[in-house]
């Protein structure tokens, strides 16, 4: 069907583009390169991460939310645990090859360049239950008000990205929150924060910090 070559085309595309982004960043081409001039932004990248990670409304309304959100973690290099309801929930990660139903219940994304206006996402899946945002260093508090909305959300890992403590404080509205990871974070580095405090807002999590 044509939109099955569509997709096809996307993908392919996707897949050059990644390649790429490496081939850039094997040249020592990161978001913020060192030179002997100092810091200076690379907007080839920063493009990139802007069109990878870019909310389509329309296509939302066309294919629904949990659709649009594969794609957006797949074109980032990262999976998605699906119920596609034939086969029971599994990792998936192939973007050529997305069922026509999906529901997501977990996000792997770790060490990929999600980003704050990539999580806008997540905020209205009615499935989702593990989200794991580790080493995304492009994560901070601005994406936090998309995550704290997915309130069934049963797992949270934040280790080593941006986090401060008005992030965290956001998401201390999760109700059904059983684990959060926030190893290595400006929030747990800031002086102001406090163990205690987070677990008396959360009760039931185990909190890894």
């Amino acid at each position: 069907s044509s939109y099955s070559r569509l997709q096809s085309v996307i993908g392919a595309t996707s897949r050059m583009l990644r390649v790429a982004k490496q081939t850039a960043q094997a040249a020592r081409m990161s978001p913020y390169h060192i030179s002997r001039r100092g810091v200076w932004y690379n907007p080839w990248e920063g493009w990139l991460n802007l069109i990878w990670n870019s909310y389509d409304a329309k296509r939302v309304e066309q294919v629904g939310i949990d659709k649009v959100t594969t794609e957006w973690v797949l074109r980032n290099g990262g999976s998605v645990l699906i119920d596609d309801g034939v086969a029971k929930p599994y990792w998936f990660g192939n973007y050529n090859a997305i069922p026509e139903r999906v529901h997501v219940l977990g996000i792997d994304g770790k060490g990929n360049d999600l980003t704050n206006e990539g999580l806008r996402h997540v905020r209205d899946l009615k499935h989702l239950r593990t989200l794991i945002l580790a080493n995304s260093k492009l994560i901070s508090d601005e994406g936090m008000k998309h995550v704290a909305a997915v309130k069934q959300l049963e797992e949270l890992d934040l280790s080593r990205t941006s986090l401060g403590l008005p992030g965290l404080q956001m998401l201390q509205t999760l109700p059904h929150l059983k684990r959060l990871t926030i190893v290595d974070t400006p929030a747990v580095a800031s002086k102001n924060y406090n163990y205690d405090a987070v677990k008396t807002a959360l009760p039931g999590t185990d909190i890894d910090d």
